[in-house]
């Protein structure tokens, strides 16, 4: 229930506009580098079209087909059981693929167009908790293990095989640690949140799993990542995601989390 509290909510808000700049800025490096890769060196007139193809179709999508969607989003969800439809759910999936293709056709990614038709549509709560009732089964024992299995496949712990190379690793984490849990910790603090609850909201925007793997399998993809950094990238992905629980229950005390964390029933008493 913490994402219903005032430090979840800062959190969460914070968190989306990090994501959403994350995706823009990936956006364009994916531009910039798959227009390099067909004459070898830097092709700025075909960056330029691509990252123009991508702002037209994000513009479009925001200010032509948003309004069409969310009255459509809205209506899926007018019935008893606010539920989406069988018909409803395989329009919204060719949508996705269809968003998809487009930005695959443009040369970016094809995930940066379902990306972008959640986040249009991110606002509709009623009929994003439907979608969510519909597909979280699904995402969470099927296609997320996929992933994480196919992230892990392709992590080459034999690339950190130096003293040297491992404690590259190491500044890569202190980097990371340093900038995103610290940073906002930081910032939470000089805006008016007491030190426990800052430290709370620094180790919550700190935590790195799903977009960050996304991040690092697309710039693998691209050729830009070595298999060394990919692996050091995947390791601060998880260690900075197992960290934040281990850390904010022991920030949260005082805050407004910890009557929250209590009554879940997340923390068991120990046995006498």
């Amino acid at each position: 229930g913490i994402s219903r509290s005032r430090l979840g909510t800062v959190t969460i808000s914070s968190a989306a506009v990090d994501d959403a700049l994350g995706w823009i800025l990936l956006a364009t490096v994916a531009a910039l580098v798959k227009s390099s890769l067909n004459g070898g060196g830097m092709n700025w007139s075909q960056s330029l079209v691509m990252l123009t193809e991508t702002v037209v179709f994000a513009l479009a999508m925001v200010y032509f087909v948003r309004p069409f969607l969310t009255s459509w989003a809205r209506r899926t969800v007018k019935n008893p059981q606010n539920e989406l439809s069988l018909n409803n759910m395989a329009l919204l999936l060719a949508l996705l693929f269809a968003c998809s293709i487009i930005t695959n056709l443009i040369g970016i990614f094809a995930i940066f167009g379902a990306f972008l038709l959640g986040a249009i549509l991110s606002d509709e709560v009623a009929f994003r908790e439907a979608v969510s009732r519909k597909f979280r089964d699904c995402v969470a024992a099927f296609f997320l293990p996929i992933f994480f299995a196919y992230t892990g496949a392709r992590t080459d712990i034999g690339t950190l095989g130096t003293p040297l190379m491992w404690g590259l690793c190491g500044l890569v984490l202190a980097a990371a640690v340093a900038g995103k849990f610290g940073g906002c910790s930081l910032a939470a603090w000089l805006t008016g949140s007491s030190p426990r609850e800052a430290t709370c909201i620094g180790v919550m925007m700190n935590t790195r799993a799903l977009m960050e793997l996304v991040v690092v399998n697309v710039g693998k993809d691209l050729g830009v990542i070595p298999d060394s950094v990919y692996c050091m990238l995947v390791i601060m992905a998880l260690v900075t995601t197992i960290m934040t629980t281990l850390i904010l229950l022991r920030a949260m005390r005082g805050t407004g989390l910890e009557p929250l964390i209590n009554s879940s029933g997340f923390l068991k008493p120990r046995a006498a």
